[in-house]
């Protein structure tokens, strides 16, 4: 979705697993080494972000936004400079997140990493469903997976 955003508003993306691949040679081992190194890589993000977005460009920040105390943190930083940021939550049943994990899994190429079913067994409890009070556009999707050969983006 991040990619479609990215054209459609003709806007700078950052994903933080691309930048974590590229530039720290990510591969899937996700202990505190990959805590520390993302939340660097996120703050080097911000702050090219933030003069991008200061020169009247959009930005999308590809960054999961798991917590409501990231995404408050991320919003208020936007609001300090003048930006009123929009939140997008993508609302996929867990079995349909699974089949999508399994099928990326079987796509992986240089610019992602396997996800474990232990990862994700991890992981998803820890995803704080936005409130309607942070205003999220929110994107509902049942459709069944995949709809085409390649992984949406």
């Amino acid at each position: 979705r991040a990619k479609k955003l990215e054209k459609q508003y003709k806007a700078i993306r950052f994903s933080t697993d691309e930048w974590m691949i590229e530039l720290l040679s990510f591969n899937g081992n996700f202990g505190k080494k990959y805590i520390d190194s993302k939340k660097r890589c996120k703050k080097f993000i911000w702050k090219l972000a933030k003069e991008i977005l200061l020169s009247e460009r959009d930005v999308i920040l590809d960054f999961g936004f798991w917590s409501k105390k990231e995404r408050v943190l991320f919003f208020k930083r936007a609001k300090q400079i003048g930006v009123e940021p929009v939140l997008y939550y993508l609302d996929v049943p867990i079995e349909e997140l699974k089949k999508r994990v399994n099928f990326r899994n079987k796509k992986l190429n240089a610019k992602t990493f396997k996800i474990t079913e232990r990862w994700f067994n991890k992981w998803r409890p820890l995803f704080e469903v936005p409130k309607s009070s942070e205003k999220p556009i929110v994107i509902k999707s049942s459709a069944k997976f995949p709809p085409t050969s390649q992984f949406p983006q």
